[in-house]
């Protein structure tokens, strides 16, 4: 079970780094960082032992398989519990397909991020607490019986240092614990009761006590570089502050869970226009699945076999909901995994319900038939739901956000320069950086606001503008600096500054394109290694007001003319101000090419070709493809 699931979630595996919140948990466990409230420590020291102990690969890669390898060990562990409360194995094989090609679960369990390893420990807690004693059991079972309740608390307090929400389904754990202890379970409150209570909170609290790394790690961070560097190089979150103060607001994530309503008088009013939407657009199962549950939901407690399980469960289910509605901000979906896991549950006590009716069946050719029909009928939505994964994730996985910051950070930089931009898009960036180290100096800057821009071009620094930031600014703080195209790129220097002095060192190469474009010099490498991006850096100017739509095209030729790489881009920044670049602007143009890995050695010729709608521009000498330079493959 747990190999098909990982063969499952290994074929559609994303391949490389992402963005955002993918992007920072791909490299801060190598780099044991500090990310966003609560901090996740339990995933990041385990992530870090799982790279320590499978050091093949890219890194990126490496975490998305760590995603991929908790939801696919989560599955025995579900099976196991679900069989134990449903009584039937076809109940609890359809609830783990139902919830094994959830949308939401198997995407996260195609790249790195917290849930798949709370699913993998909540399964794990789940067995455990409906564990049953065997009439023979091994030595090594009657231990883990025995144990079952101590092993569940350190269990649930790893599972609490991955996600914090884990406190809401504390009541619906114990009392599943509670109802399995015994067929009529009572209150005790004789001395070893106690005793043993004491040991079970003791076996919680250690292991939730791993959130100590956070100010431990952020303090030495803080200590080596100092917060502000540790926080531009995506080491440190900015959320964190050093003393009491900041550790209860980072640890109670008050910056977030502000959102959460503070008038709960005003909830009934707004469930049907508000929070009924909100549940809505957080339903993973369809309307099929949605329907299957819920008359799983009205079976279970109908039936007496599994009516005593049914209030653990149903509080498993629904103490999440309140609190993910009303908080109403982040991967919602995500949050609700756990009571998607119980509610499939449910769904698998339909099929548990029928199926023990079928088994009434005297006739054996009967009781097979009906049998099969009900295990084809579940597995249509599974099936749906698969096919809808393999396709939706096949397409959504690329290499666009590694290849945009490759390029961008193989453009001309100064040391001390710094890349503006949101804070989901810098992660690329430092993931890059961290792990590949390629430009570790340039620091991420962010919130992309002029303030922060202002203060950081005050201490005399180069800064870049590397996403969609500059339309949030209002006119009145653009016209306070001046604009430069830089490649991919957007450099921003006061009104007042003299911008011919920030180009790079170039090469002189004076070409005048269309009479509008002038190319004044070059820079490129002269040997360059198949498979490896390099760079080539025009300098020049704006001679009049260039079109919106005006493209670039560098080739590498051979010595027979054939082209062995390609790049056409427009040769405006998408990033820039305006819709045209006005005219006496300084202008970088830093273009990247790829040789490819079957290159044979020798010399190959760079060409330039600026074109538009109307087709190539022309050269003074009435050319119209620019031969920049050679640079050899060795």
């Amino acid at each position: 079970m747990a190999l098909a699931a990982l063969a499952a979630f290994s074929a559609t595996l994303a391949p490389t780094v992402l963005d955002g919140d993918a992007a920072l948990f791909q490299y801060t466990p190598l780099k044991l960082g500090v990310t966003y409230p609560t901090g996740y420590p339990t995933y990041i020291l385990l992530a870090r032992l799982w790279l320590s102990v499978f050091p093949f690969g890219e890194l990126a890669w490496r975490m998305n398989l760590f995603s991929a390898l908790s939801a696919a060990a989560a599955m025995p562990f579900l099976y196991g519990a679900a069989k134990r409360i449903l009584q039937s194995r076809l109940g609890a094989l359809s609830s783990v397909l139902l919830f094994a090609t959830l949308p939401t679960f198997w995407r996260w369990a195609t790249e790195a991020k917290i849930y798949t390893l709370n699913i993998l420990l909540f399964s794990i807690v789940l067995r455990l607490a409906t564990m049953p004693p065997s009439p023979e059991p091994s030595r090594w079972r009657r231990w883990v019986f025995e144990k079952r309740a101590l092993l569940g608390a350190a269990v649930l307090g790893l599972q609490i240092g991955v996600h914090s929400t884990t406190v809401l389904l504390i009541p619906g754990i114990v009392w599943l614990f509670w109802v399995q202890s015994s067929p009529r379970p009572t209150l005790d409150f004789r001395p070893e009761t106690l005793k043993r209570t004491f040991w079970i909170l003791a076996a919680f609290a250690v292991p939730a006590a791993l959130y100590l790394y956070v100010p431990i790690r952020a303090e030495m961070l803080i200590g080596q570089m100092g917060r502000d560097v540790a926080i531009r190089h995506g080491l440190l979150s900015d959320f964190y502050q050093s003393g009491i103060g900041g550790w209860v607001r980072y640890f109670t994530a008050a910056d977030f869970t502000g959102g959460v309503v503070s008038d709960w008088g005003s909830v009934p009013q707004r469930f049907w226009t508000v929070y009924l939407r909100r549940l809505m657009m957080t339903v993973d199962f369809g309307t099929a699945g949605v329907l299957w549950g819920a008359a799983g939901m009205l079976a279970m407690p109908a039936w007496g076999k599994l009516r005593r399980y049914f209030p653990p469960l149903f509080l498993l289910y629904a103490l999440p909901i309140p609190f993910v509605l009303t908080y109403g901000r982040g991967e919602q979906t995500a949050f609700l995994l756990p009571s998607n896991l119980i509610f499939s549950i449910f769904a698998g006590a339909l099929v548990a319900r029928i199926t023990h009716h079928a088994s009434r069946i005297t006739h054996r050719l009967w009781r097979y038939g009906f049998a099969g029909l009900v295990f084809a009928a579940m597995l249509i939505v599974p099936v749906r739901h698969a096919q809808f994964n393999i396709n939706w994730l096949t397409e959504k996985w690329d290499t666009s956000h590694r290849d945009y910051w490759l390029d961008a950070l193989g453009h001309p930089l100064e040391n001390d320069a710094a890349m503006m931009a949101t804070w989901g898009d810098l992660t690329t960036m430092w993931y890059l950086q961290q792990w590949g180290h390629i430009r570790p100096e340039i620091a991420g800057l962010y919130p992309p606001t002029e303030a922060v821009a202002a203060e950081w071009l005050a201490q005399g620094k180069p800064l870049y503008i590397a996403g969609p930031v500059l339309d949030a600014w209002t006119p009145a703080e653009r016209a306070r600096y001046q604009f430069l195209p830089w490649g991919r790129l957007v450099r921003v220097m006061p009104a007042a500054a003299d911008a011919t002095a920030a180009l790079p060192d170039v090469s002189p190469l004076k070409v005048i394109f269309n009479g509008m474009l002038a190319v004044d010099g070059v820079q490129f490498p002269a040997t360059v290694r198949r498979g490896q991006q390099f760079t080539v850096t025009f300098a020049g100017r704006t001679l009049a007001e260039l079109p919106e739509n005006v493209y670039y095209s560098l080739r590498l030729v051979g010595q027979n003319g054939e082209r062995i790489a390609q790049k056409d881009d427009v040769v405006r920044p998408g990033w820039f101000p305006t819709p045209r670049i006005p005219a006496r602007v300084p202008w970088v143009g830093a273009y990247s090419l790829t040789p490819p890995v079957d290159a044979p050695s020798g010399t190959y010729q760079i060409r330039m070709v600026i074109y538009d709608g109307g087709g190539e521009w022309v050269m003074e000498n009435d050319e119209r493809v620019l031969t920049v330079g050679t640079v050899t493959i060795p």
